[in-house]
């Protein structure tokens, strides 16, 4: 499982031409991505364990069927990536 370090800042871009809500928390590079929800991917280096970004896929279509709440957890425990 990967650390997760300490996040210092995000930035969201939205693509509507894919859809897709971008929440970034680093410099975009090479990672890992885990899906951990339906159309929802989190992005990390395999080096350095930094969370790279959140990915929302279909994400007008989630917001539809959600509402303005749109649930998901990111699964941490003690820290680590599951």
């Amino acid at each position: 499982m990967a650390k997760v370090k300490s996040i210092k800042s995000m930035e969201f871009k939205y693509r509507p031409d894919e859809d897709m809500l971008i929440i970034s928390f680093a410099k975009n590079r090479p990672a890992l991505a885990h899906e951990i929800r339906d159309g929802v991917w989190v992005r990390f280096d395999p080096e350095t364990k930094e969370l790279i970004s959140l990915e929302f896929l279909y994400f007008s279509k989630q917001i539809q069927h959600h509402g303005a709440d749109v649930p998901f957890t990111i699964p941490l425990e003690s820290g680590s990536l599951v």
